[in-house]
């Protein structure tokens, strides 16, 4: 029945209230250029809705019984209802052990439904306001939802924010789950490995950044402000169409806890600060918005000095905004992807520690371009010392989460096996001493693995050797634009070992994939699976 799928999925993705299909024009809708009879009653569309979860439910168990390595992502919401929200999802490869699937379907098979390479999935969301918010409880919650899906012998790693109670939630998935238990993932690997939050980091970053600035009273008045005008403007109705009527953008509010948010306030505001002004003088001229005029006049003028820092802010602290929503992109959004982050703002706050002596050069070549940390020309020198600082103030605490990036080798394994990165992570990005490092710590987790695989006969393919090109120094690759990575062609000798091997050292010797694209590097896995068995699972 479509259109009774129809129904249910034009309710749930717009969260549509269900009396809609009660409607005199759903039922017109419905009778409009389709033969598809849509479902006319709420009892229907609940029960289809309980059926339909349980179908969808049963498809992802079976989806995920044909993959061995599962990813967890774990959040926690508060409602503006005073109720808390444990969301759980899983993220894994379909029809990775289904050679019958993968034959007759090809690389599709690898994919989702819309033929891209994401497969993250909302498994459970969870009320859970009747419990504190504990790492034991949570833990509870996990793993009846792991028993549920008949996923737990599956888990092999964990994505979650930076807060000490998904920390501990972790840490009893360890020891309380994976490692008394000898399951499957866990028996393959010897790991089982914490994935901290991107966006999570960046937001404790960047409030840090701002709360060290709020002591400087010049920023601080600055920012009241603007977020006094803001809120203002969005709570006023007068003030709300008569901007409408100018065509002007209404400056953002912030949530409390999205502190990345306050960039956009105050971007907003200083891009549209001379439209601002015109538009606060046509309040005094209009007796309906007089009495409004001098509230919003006093928000809007702010002194130059106040407007030089803040705009200095904005320019230097735009990676934090604009990490922040290339991260939202499923294309970038994935581990591979993590080394290149780390890096790229190691390279950051490497720069900011000496940006008040000495100029960013632009890049000449496809690199990230640091230069906005430069700002204006006519930045006062005593601006930038202030800005400068505060973001230096955040530098130890992006050190720890450094630290804890450098010594979880599943990000550099994730970075080999992707074809299109492979040896520039480690020629290119860590730099020569570091890269050997880390890519002997890779094989040996790679070796690991494989010790623990039985031999499957594979086809050979031809190796040609390639000249290794020496490493570049602070080269950070754009996260932005990965298909603007340079390529190059490398090897590293060829260790002779067991046959169980063979398929590592002959993926070492292979060419690099020329593509960024994340859907050429699932077809390249796919066309040589039978080349590289285990490493391909």
């Amino acid at each position: 029945s479509p259109g009774s799928i129809w129904t249910i999925g034009l309710l749930t993705v717009n969260l549509l209230p269900f009396r809609v299909v009660g409607d005199p024009v759903w039922k017109w809708m419905s009778g409009v250029g389709s033969n598809t009879t849509l479902i006319y009653s709420r009892t229907t569309v609940n029960s289809k809705l309980e059926l339909y979860t349980k179908w969808f439910d049963e498809a992802l168990m079976a989806a995920m019984e044909h993959t061995d390595f599962i990813n967890i992502e774990l959040d926690i919401w508060s409602g503006g209802n005073g109720r808390s929200y444990l969301g759980i999802a899983a993220s894994f490869v379909p029809n990775l052990l289904n050679e019958k699937v993968l034959s007759g379907q090809r690389e599709k098979a690898l994919l989702n439904n819309f033929q891209k390479p994401s497969n993250s999935h909302l498994l459970e969301f969870l009320d859970i306001s009747e419990s504190r918010h504990t790492g034991e409880n949570l833990f509870k919650a996990v793993v009846d939802v792991l028993k549920k899906y008949k996923i737990a012998d599956k888990v092999s790693s964990i994505t979650s924010d930076n807060a000490t109670n998904n920390i501990s939630a972790h840490s009893h998935l360890i020891h309380d789950l994976m490692k008394p238990e000898k399951l499957e993932a866990y028996s393959k690997t010897k790991n089982f490995h914490h994935i901290r939050c991107a966006s999570h980091i960046l937001n404790l970053l960047f409030q840090n950044i701002v709360k060290t600035l709020q002591k400087d009273k010049t920023f601080e008045i600055g920012l009241e402000n603007i977020r006094a005008l803001a809120t203002t403007i969005k709570h006023t109705s007068l003030l709300r169409s008569s901007l409408a009527d100018t065509g002007l953008p209404l400056i953002p509010l912030a949530p409390e806890t999205r502190w990345v948010f306050i960039w956009r306030q105050v971007s907003a505001y200083l891009d549209n600060y001379d439209n601002y002004s015109t538009w606060c003088r046509t309040l005094q001229a209009s007796p309906e918005h007089q009495h409004l005029y001098q509230k919003i006049k006093t928000l809007i003028d702010l002194p130059d000095a106040t407007r030089h820092m803040l705009g200095y802010f904005v320019s230097c602290c735009s990676i934090f905004k604009n990490l922040n929503s290339s991260l939202q992109d499923e294309g970038l959004n994935n581990l591979p992807n993590a080394a290149t982050f780390y890096y790229t703002m190691k390279e950051y706050f490497d720069l900011c520690s000496v940006a008040e002596v000495e100029t960013v050069e632009k890049p000449t070549n496809d690199s990230f371009d640091f230069t906005f940390i430069n700002g204006e020309e006519d930045t006062p020198k005593d601006v930038k010392a202030i800005v400068l600082s505060a973001v230096l103030s955040a530098r130890p605490k992006f050190e720890e989460y450094f630290q804890i990036f450098s010594k979880n080798d599943i990000y550099f394994v994730a970075a080999f096996l992707d074809p299109s990165f492979k040896f520039d992570c480690f020629n290119e990005l860590l730099g020569e001493k570091e890269g050997q490092y880390h890519f002997l710590r890779v094989e040996v987790y790679i070796k690991n693995y494989l010790a623990h695989c039985e031999f499957k006969s594979s086809k050979p393919t031809p190796r040609t050797d390639h000249p290794k090109k020496p490493a570049k120094s602070h080269r950070v690759n754009k996260l932005l634009k990965p298909n603007t990575r340079q390529k190059k062609s490398t090897r590293t000798l060829a260790l002779q070992g067991a046959s169980v091997f063979e398929e590592w050292e002959r993926y070492k010797a292979e060419s690099q994939l020329s593509s960024d694209a994340t859907t050429d590097a699932v077809r390249w896995w796919y066309s040589r699976r039978l080349v590289y068995p285990n490493l391909f699972s």
